[in-house]
């Protein structure tokens, strides 16, 4: 498997067990749906891939124990209890 999400649950088979049946409560969107695009397109051994997608916004919640690793290993160290910084002062601006 050439995905993030795909090398994660092999290492943690519980994982994926826990949440099989697992849906939100908005749009029934189960883990297998998300998962599905990354199943279906495999990718290639030198370009791997997240091999998961949000299908509605409630699966960053409901499924964060396969989102938030995902996401730290795609984005290098991703915590998702981090603030993204910004700084809309707009004398920092830099002009040309």
């Amino acid at each position: 498997f050439h995905s993030i999400a795909a090398r994660l649950l092999l290492q943690e088979p519980a994982l994926f067990d826990r949440l099989k049946e697992v849906k939100t409560s908005k749009h029934k969107v189960s883990l297998i749906r998300c998962l599905e695009t990354g199943l279906r397109n495999k990718g290639h051994a030198m370009v791997k891939t997240a091999g998961v997608v949000c299908c509605d916004e409630e699966c960053y919640a409901v499924f964060k124990d396969v989102f938030n690793p995902v996401i730290s290993k795609w984005h290098k160290g991703y915590d998702p209890n981090g603030a993204h910084p910004s700084n809309t002062a707009a004398g920092d601006i830099p002009s040309e």
